[in-house]
Protein backbone atom coordinates (compact mmCIF):
# COMPACT_ATOMS: atom_id res chain seq x y z
CA UNK A 1 0.00 0.00 0.00
CA UNK A 2 1.31 3.46 -0.85
CA UNK A 3 1.86 6.41 1.44
CA UNK A 4 -1.34 7.91 0.09
CA UNK A 5 -3.44 4.78 0.55
CA UNK A 6 -4.45 4.65 -3.08
CA UNK A 7 -5.18 0.93 -2.89
CA UNK A 8 -7.87 1.43 -0.22
CA UNK A 9 -11.60 1.66 -0.89
CA UNK A 10 -12.70 5.23 -1.56
CA UNK A 11 -15.83 6.23 0.32
CA UNK A 12 -17.03 8.73 -2.26
CA UNK A 13 -17.12 6.25 -5.13
CA UNK A 14 -20.63 4.83 -4.50
CA UNK A 15 -22.07 8.32 -4.08
CA UNK A 16 -20.34 9.84 -7.10
CA UNK A 17 -21.26 6.92 -9.34
CA UNK A 18 -24.93 7.07 -8.34
CA UNK A 19 -25.49 10.72 -9.16
CA UNK A 20 -25.81 12.16 -12.64
CA UNK A 21 -23.07 14.75 -12.89
CA UNK A 22 -22.08 17.20 -15.61
CA UNK A 23 -18.87 16.72 -17.56
CA UNK A 24 -17.02 13.51 -18.27
CA UNK A 25 -17.30 10.77 -15.61
CA UNK A 26 -14.62 10.74 -12.93
CA UNK A 27 -12.00 8.03 -13.24
CA UNK A 28 -10.68 6.06 -10.28
CA UNK A 29 -7.69 8.41 -10.22
CA UNK A 30 -9.94 11.48 -9.99
CA UNK A 31 -12.09 9.90 -7.27
CA UNK A 32 -9.12 9.01 -5.09
CA UNK A 33 -7.64 12.49 -5.46
CA UNK A 34 -11.04 13.95 -4.57
CA UNK A 35 -11.22 11.74 -1.49
CA UNK A 36 -7.85 13.06 -0.37
CA UNK A 37 -9.10 16.62 -0.82
CA UNK A 38 -12.20 15.79 1.24
CA UNK A 39 -10.20 14.30 4.12
CA UNK A 40 -7.27 16.73 4.12
CA UNK A 41 -8.22 20.43 4.14
CA UNK A 42 -4.95 21.60 2.62
CA UNK A 43 -2.20 19.87 0.59
CA UNK A 44 0.97 21.31 -0.87
CA UNK A 45 1.47 21.32 -4.62
CA UNK A 46 4.31 18.84 -4.11
CA UNK A 47 1.96 16.46 -2.26
CA UNK A 48 -0.74 16.73 -4.92
CA UNK A 49 1.76 16.27 -7.75
CA UNK A 50 3.29 13.24 -6.01
CA UNK A 51 -0.13 11.66 -5.48
CA UNK A 52 -1.12 12.22 -9.12
CA UNK A 53 2.16 10.71 -10.28
CA UNK A 54 1.43 7.65 -8.14
CA UNK A 55 -2.16 7.41 -9.39
CA UNK A 56 -1.06 7.72 -13.00
CA UNK A 57 1.45 4.92 -12.49
CA UNK A 58 -1.13 2.67 -10.83
CA UNK A 59 -3.97 3.22 -13.30
CA UNK A 60 -1.99 4.07 -16.45
CA UNK A 61 -3.59 7.52 -16.67
CA UNK A 62 -0.55 9.58 -17.65
CA UNK A 63 -2.61 11.36 -20.30
CA UNK A 64 -4.80 12.92 -17.59
CA UNK A 65 -2.25 15.68 -17.03
CA UNK A 66 -1.20 17.43 -13.83
CA UNK A 67 -2.91 19.10 -10.85
CA UNK A 68 -4.64 21.80 -12.90
CA UNK A 69 -6.09 19.25 -15.31
CA UNK A 70 -7.29 17.02 -12.47
CA UNK A 71 -8.82 20.01 -10.66
CA UNK A 72 -10.71 21.10 -13.78
CA UNK A 73 -12.17 17.62 -14.29
CA UNK A 74 -13.14 17.24 -10.63
CA UNK A 75 -14.73 20.71 -10.51
CA UNK A 76 -16.89 19.93 -13.54
CA UNK A 77 -18.31 16.99 -11.60
CA UNK A 78 -18.74 18.46 -8.12
CA UNK A 79 -19.88 22.00 -8.91
CA UNK A 80 -23.53 20.96 -8.48
CA UNK A 81 -22.66 20.25 -4.81
CA UNK A 82 -21.21 23.79 -4.48
CA UNK A 83 -17.71 22.31 -4.09
CA UNK A 84 -14.59 23.57 -5.81
CA UNK A 85 -10.94 22.52 -5.80
CA UNK A 86 -8.83 25.66 -5.48
CA UNK A 87 -5.19 26.60 -5.30
CA UNK A 88 -3.52 29.49 -3.53
CA UNK A 89 -0.02 30.72 -2.87
CA UNK A 90 0.85 31.22 0.79
CA UNK A 91 1.83 34.78 1.60
CA UNK A 92 4.20 33.40 4.24
CA UNK A 93 6.33 30.77 2.46
CA UNK A 94 5.39 31.51 -1.17
CA UNK A 95 4.48 27.86 -1.78
CA UNK A 96 1.44 26.70 -3.76
CA UNK A 97 -1.30 24.88 -1.84
CA UNK A 98 -4.49 23.07 -2.88
CA UNK A 99 -7.76 22.48 -1.08
CA UNK A 100 -11.46 21.86 -1.64
CA UNK A 101 -13.96 24.47 -0.47
CA UNK A 102 -17.71 24.65 0.00
CA UNK A 103 -18.99 27.64 -1.95
CA UNK A 104 -22.55 27.22 -0.67
CA UNK A 105 -21.77 28.16 2.94
CA UNK A 106 -21.09 31.51 4.56
CA UNK A 107 -17.29 31.47 4.53
CA UNK A 108 -16.54 32.34 8.13
CA UNK A 109 -19.58 30.34 9.15
CA UNK A 110 -17.72 27.24 7.94
CA UNK A 111 -15.83 27.37 11.22
CA UNK A 112 -19.12 26.60 12.98
CA UNK A 113 -18.55 22.90 12.47
CA UNK A 114 -15.57 22.96 14.83
CA UNK A 115 -15.93 26.15 16.91
CA UNK A 116 -18.47 27.51 19.36
CA UNK A 117 -20.41 30.71 18.68
CA UNK A 118 -18.10 32.63 21.02
CA UNK A 119 -15.01 31.27 19.29
CA UNK A 120 -16.41 32.27 15.90
CA UNK A 121 -17.09 35.75 17.27
CA UNK A 122 -13.46 35.90 18.39
CA UNK A 123 -12.21 34.77 14.97
CA UNK A 124 -14.34 37.37 13.16
CA UNK A 125 -12.90 40.17 15.31
CA UNK A 126 -9.40 38.82 14.79
CA UNK A 127 -10.07 38.52 11.05
CA UNK A 128 -11.08 42.20 10.87
CA UNK A 129 -8.12 43.25 13.01
CA UNK A 130 -5.66 41.51 10.68
CA UNK A 131 -7.40 42.76 7.56
CA UNK A 132 -7.28 46.40 8.66
CA UNK A 133 -3.66 46.28 9.86
CA UNK A 134 -1.03 47.82 7.61
CA UNK A 135 1.13 44.68 7.38
CA UNK A 136 -1.81 42.21 7.56
CA UNK A 137 -0.54 40.80 10.83
CA UNK A 138 -1.19 41.55 14.51
CA UNK A 139 0.86 41.03 17.67
CA UNK A 140 -0.20 38.50 20.28
CA UNK A 141 -0.84 41.15 22.94
CA UNK A 142 -3.50 42.76 20.73
CA UNK A 143 -4.96 39.31 20.07
CA UNK A 144 -5.09 38.51 23.78
CA UNK A 145 -6.87 41.81 24.45
CA UNK A 146 -9.74 40.69 22.21
CA UNK A 147 -10.92 38.43 25.05
CA UNK A 148 -12.61 41.42 26.71
CA UNK A 149 -14.28 42.70 23.53
CA UNK A 150 -16.65 39.77 23.07
CA UNK A 151 -20.26 39.25 24.06
CA UNK A 152 -18.88 36.99 26.80
CA UNK A 153 -15.31 37.28 28.06
CA UNK A 154 -12.79 34.51 27.38
CA UNK A 155 -9.87 33.59 29.59
CA UNK A 156 -6.29 33.91 28.37
CA UNK A 157 -6.01 30.13 28.48
CA UNK A 158 -9.08 29.79 26.25
CA UNK A 159 -7.68 32.36 23.82
CA UNK A 160 -4.34 30.56 23.70
CA UNK A 161 -6.01 27.19 23.09
CA UNK A 162 -8.18 28.65 20.32
CA UNK A 163 -5.27 30.42 18.60
CA UNK A 164 -3.20 27.22 18.67
CA UNK A 165 -6.13 25.33 17.13
CA UNK A 166 -6.56 27.92 14.35
CA UNK A 167 -2.82 27.83 13.61
CA UNK A 168 -2.77 24.02 13.57
CA UNK A 169 -5.73 23.98 11.15
CA UNK A 170 -3.98 26.60 8.94
CA UNK A 171 -6.65 29.28 9.37
CA UNK A 172 -3.92 31.42 10.95
CA UNK A 173 -0.17 31.56 10.49
CA UNK A 174 2.77 32.83 12.52
CA UNK A 175 4.79 34.93 10.04
CA UNK A 176 7.17 35.96 12.78
CA UNK A 177 7.51 35.44 16.52
CA UNK A 178 4.50 36.63 18.54
CA UNK A 179 2.58 37.79 15.45
CA UNK A 180 -0.44 36.25 13.73
CA UNK A 181 -1.65 36.52 10.14
CA UNK A 182 -3.96 34.70 7.74
CA UNK A 183 -3.08 31.09 7.09
CA UNK A 184 -3.26 29.45 3.69
CA UNK A 185 -6.61 27.83 4.56
CA UNK A 186 -8.10 31.29 5.02
CA UNK A 187 -6.63 32.30 1.66
CA UNK A 188 -8.32 29.28 0.06
CA UNK A 189 -11.69 29.25 1.78
CA UNK A 190 -12.28 32.96 2.47
CA UNK A 191 -11.21 34.19 -0.98
CA UNK A 192 -14.60 35.61 -1.95
CA UNK A 193 -14.75 37.41 1.40
CA UNK A 194 -11.41 39.06 0.68
CA UNK A 195 -12.61 40.00 -2.81
CA UNK A 196 -15.52 41.92 -1.28
CA UNK A 197 -13.23 43.99 0.93
CA UNK A 198 -11.92 46.36 -1.77
CA UNK A 199 -8.37 45.10 -1.39
CA UNK A 200 -5.75 45.91 -4.07
CA UNK A 201 -5.06 43.50 -6.90
CA UNK A 202 -1.66 42.34 -8.08
CA UNK A 203 -0.81 44.03 -11.38
CA UNK A 204 0.61 40.77 -12.72
CA UNK A 205 -1.80 37.99 -11.69
CA UNK A 206 -4.88 40.17 -11.00
CA UNK A 207 -5.57 38.37 -7.71
CA UNK A 208 -6.21 40.08 -4.38
CA UNK A 209 -3.03 41.00 -2.50
CA UNK A 210 -2.99 40.78 1.29
CA UNK A 211 0.70 41.52 1.86
CA UNK A 212 1.83 43.90 -0.83
CA UNK A 213 5.11 44.80 -2.48
CA UNK A 214 4.68 48.43 -3.49
CA UNK A 215 6.04 50.59 -6.25
CA UNK A 216 8.88 52.86 -5.10
CA UNK A 217 6.88 55.83 -6.43
CA UNK A 218 4.62 56.89 -3.56
CA UNK A 219 2.11 58.37 -6.01
CA UNK A 220 1.75 55.04 -7.82
CA UNK A 221 -0.74 52.54 -6.39
CA UNK A 222 0.65 49.52 -8.25
CA UNK A 223 1.23 46.49 -6.03
CA UNK A 224 2.34 42.88 -6.43
CA UNK A 225 2.49 39.72 -4.38
CA UNK A 226 6.02 39.08 -3.12
CA UNK A 227 6.23 35.91 -5.24
CA UNK A 228 5.06 37.82 -8.34
CA UNK A 229 7.52 40.62 -7.62
CA UNK A 230 10.39 38.14 -7.17
CA UNK A 231 9.53 36.44 -10.47
CA UNK A 232 9.13 39.79 -12.26
CA UNK A 233 12.46 41.20 -11.08
CA UNK A 234 14.37 37.97 -11.74
CA UNK A 235 13.30 38.03 -15.39
CA UNK A 236 14.60 41.54 -16.05
CA UNK A 237 18.02 41.95 -17.66
CA UNK A 238 18.31 45.42 -16.14
CA UNK A 239 16.84 47.05 -13.02
CA UNK A 240 13.13 46.21 -12.93
CA UNK A 241 10.69 49.01 -13.65
CA UNK A 242 7.13 49.41 -12.46
CA UNK A 243 4.84 48.16 -15.25
CA UNK A 244 2.54 51.13 -14.62
CA UNK A 245 4.67 54.22 -14.02
CA UNK A 246 8.15 52.87 -15.03
CA UNK A 247 9.76 53.93 -11.74
CA UNK A 248 12.45 51.60 -10.43
CA UNK A 249 10.45 48.75 -8.95
CA UNK A 250 12.59 47.35 -6.17
CA UNK A 251 14.01 50.65 -4.90
CA UNK A 252 13.11 51.71 -1.33
CA UNK A 253 10.63 54.52 -0.98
Amino acid sequence: QSTWGITTQFALAPFLSSVAMPGMPLSDSHRILLQNFMTRPVMTDEEVTSLIRELNAKFGTHNFGGPDDYATQINQNVSFMQLEVRKAFSDDDGKLYWGIVNKGTDEIGKLGTTLSDLEIEFFKKLFDMILTSEEKMVDRLSVDNLKNKLSHAMTLAEVDTLVCKLVDELWLSVPRKKFLSFGVRSQLELRSHFEKMDLPECVLCQEVVLKTVNCSNERCSTVMHKRCSDTYTSRQNVAARCPTCTSQWNAPR
